[in-house]
């Protein structure tokens, strides 16, 4: 069969015609790896996290639609439709720079403080101070008119001192904490104020003699009413202490009279028992405590026939016909 010279089948094509598989593979991958590359750029763009202790704002436009506080993976339109605005919850502290301000009483003070605060209304916060650095540029002004209505209406003395002028320290610090919470409320700043305290608190140059006086009156009084406490008690001890001894003397008295009495009582009987079982010894006893009683710290000699001796030996030497004292009271029973 003859064939015309220009017709070709489909098996006389050239090595080159039989690629078009590989290449409709190439593109197909490409067409892949574009659609994964547009997936994860929409996902970027769409996708956000909320951290804990943070809580997200979405704003469509401008306008806020939506507070998330659970943290975690969440979605929004791509911007520009929708934007993220993060807020930390968390406590902030303030610490403004030294300020000086004047007491009641004219005193010069520098004086150092701090603010402790955190959010507490995520879409007032956003919408009035936008963020930390809008809300301490703010809040500062704040603490400081607030700081200088309350010292200008305190004395010095209310502020130095002993334990209980420190708080009146405190109370400062309490009526500053509530001015500035009070303005920030009444501004809609959506924070609120946890603690306002005073870092440091010194003096100028010129006032330190006045608070040197100051201070010496202050310790003064107290010494005083130390020692005025003191002398009371001195006193109320001494006569409760001259009552009892006037008691214990008192009670020691009658019971020495009471001794006494009975003592001499039961001499009267004793000496009365001795008279009478025995009256001429019971007469020599006396005599000779009479003797040593009249020559008591003295020596004296007398001869055997003074009348003296023969008074004192009258009882030895009984006179002619008186029957002398037995020497054997005790004798024998059968004599």
């Amino acid at each position: 069969m003859n064939r015309p010279k220009n017709h070709r089948s489909p098996w006389d094509h050239p090595r080159g015609d039989r690629t078009g598989g590989p290449r409709r593979g190439a593109a197909r991958a490409t067409l892949l790896w574009l659609a994964a590359a547009a997936a994860i750029a929409v996902l970027y763009a769409t996708a956000f996290t909320v951290r804990t202790g943070e809580v997200a704002i979405v704003a469509r436009f401008g306008d806020m639609r939506r507070v998330i506080e659970e943290p975690g993976l969440h979605f929004r339109w791509p911007a520009p439709v929708d934007s993220v605005y993060s807020v930390d919850m968390r406590r902030h502290l303030l610490d403004p720079e030294p300020a000086e301000f004047l007491t009641k009483n004219s005193d010069n003070l520098e004086i150092d403080s701090f603010v402790a605060w955190r959010v507490a209304d995520p879409k007032l916060f956003y919408a009035s101070l936008r963020g930390k650095e809008g809300a301490e540029a703010r809040v500062a002004p704040v603490v400081r008119n607030a700081m200088t209505k309350v010292i200008n209406g305190t004395a010095l003395d209310d502020m130095i001192g002993t334990e209980e002028r420190e708080r009146d320290l405190a109370a400062v610090t309490r009526a500053v904490k509530d001015l500035v919470a009070a303005e920030c409320t009444e501004n809609g700043y959506g924070i609120e104020i946890e603690l306002v305290g005073i870092e440091r608190l010194t003096f100028s140059a010129d006032n330190m003699p006045a608070i040197e006086r100051s201070m010496k009156a202050e310790r003064e009084g107290v010494a005083w009413n130390i020692t005025a406490k003191a002398n009371e008690l001195a006193k109320t001890t001494e006569l409760a202490g001259a009552m009892q001894a006037a008691d214990i003397t008192s009670q020691a008295k009658a019971d020495a009279e009471l001794i006494r009495a009975k003592g001499e009582a039961e001499a009267v009987i004793i000496e009365a028992e001795a008279r009478a079982l025995d009256p001429d010894f019971y007469s020599f006893v006396k005599h000779i405590e009479m003797a040593e009683k009249a020559f008591e710290g003295g020596l004296l000699i007398l001869s055997a026939s003074d009348p003296l001796l023969q008074t004192l030996l009258s009882p030895l030497n009984p006179a002619p016909g008186s029957k002398a004292p037995s020497q054997d009271p005790g004798g024998d029973k059968n004599k």
